[in-house]
């Protein structure tokens, strides 16, 4: 899954670090950097990647059956 988001991270540096964080500040940085030029953001999006490993990405925290702390259903 790692390799997956390191070329989604060279093709869109934000796309990549959302998958990773949502939206945190790393990926504003990313978003900032990738728009003063394209190489920034990737070199940014990596090393966020490569630095701070999910045990589990973002996208798939909280899953369907998993309706939010304020959910009332058991």
């Amino acid at each position: 899954m790692e390799l997956l988001l390191i070329l989604v991270a060279v093709l869109l540096p934000p796309l990549a670090v959302f998958l990773t964080c949502g939206i945190c500040k790393h990926f504003w940085i990313n978003v900032v950097l990738t728009l003063l030029g394209y190489l920034p953001g990737v070199v940014h999006a990596v090393w966020y990647i490569a630095k701070h490993r999910p045990s589990e990405p973002y996208y798939r925290r909280f899953s369907s059956r998993d309706h939010g702390p304020l959910s009332n259903r058991r």
